[in-house]
C-alpha cells in the first residue's frame, strides 16, 4: 500500500461519483493541490488571496509547507491558514511519515466523500 506511479491509460473503475464531466463548462474543482508553501509564493503579493480563495471555495485544499527553522515562526499567511476551524493540520516528520501515510489518505479521502 504504498505510493507508487499510475500506469499509463489506467483509468478509475467506473464509479459515477468519479465520473469525468465532458461538458465544456468551468465548474470549480473538488480538489486544490498547494504543493510546498515556500519562499517564493509567499513572497508573493498574489499568493496570500489565492490561497484565501482556494480555502474559502467549496474544494478541498491539499497543501504542504515547510516547518519554520529553529526560533522562528510560520509567515502570517501560514498561520492564518492553520488557525482556520476547517483547516486539519498533519505534522509529518521523517520519523512518522510512514505511520501517518494512512491517517492523510483517510482525511483526502473523507474530504472528498470518497470513504
Amino acid at each position: 500500500d504504498r505510493l507508487s506511479t499510475v500506469p499509463d491509460g489506467w483509468r478509475p473503475p467506473d464509479d459515477p461519483a468519479l465520473a469525468e464531466d465532458d461538458s465544456d463548462d468551468d465548474s470549480p474543482p473538488k480538489l486544490t493541490v498547494c504543493d510546498e508553501v515556500g519562499k517564493m509564493e509567499l513572497l508573493s503579493v498574489k499568493f496570500g488571496p489565492a490561497l484565501a480563495a482556494a480555502l474559502d471555495s467549496k474544494a478541498s485544499v491539499l497543501g504542504t509547507c515547510l516547518q519554520p527553522a529553529k526560533n522562528q515562526r510560520d509567515p502570517e499567511v501560514v498561520e492564518l491558514t492553520k488557525r482556520r476551524p476547517d483547516v486539519k493540520v498533519l505534522k509529518i516528520t521523517r520519523n512518522n511519515r510512514e505511520a501517518l501515510l494512512e491517517q492523510a489518505y483517510k482525511e483526502l479521502r473523507d474530504c472528498l466523500n470518497l470513504g
